[in-house]
């Protein structure tokens, strides 16, 4: 017994492109922590207080930020992989029936 495979393409190219789209968002959020990692330690919080927020941010969030926008791109490269690879087998199918 066989399974038809079925995909909209056109949804899973945008799936890849929304993955892609907040991987750069990530991004930017990172760079963002980055700058309020330089205000902390600039002074704006000051003490044992701003040293351990400015700890956290810049050795735990910012790592793991990176991480997921890392695993988004992955996720983006994997379902584009996808599609070209059924669009390809879709057109290798009708060429042996042409």
């Amino acid at each position: 017994m066989t399974t038809d495979v079925k995909m909209d393409y056109d949804e899973v190219e945008r799936m890849a492109s929304l993955f892609r789209s907040a991987s750069l968002e990530l991004q930017d959020l990172s760079d963002e922590v980055g700058r309020w990692v330089a205000e902390l330690e600039g002074g704006v919080l000051i003490g044992e207080a701003g040293e351990a927020f400015a700890g956290a941010l810049r050795e735990i969030l910012n790592p793991r930020l990176g991480t997921l926008a890392a695993k988004l791109d992955e996720n983006a490269a994997d379902v584009s992989a996808a599609v070209a690879y059924a669009r390809d087998g879709v057109a290798s199918a009708r060429s042996r029936f042409a």
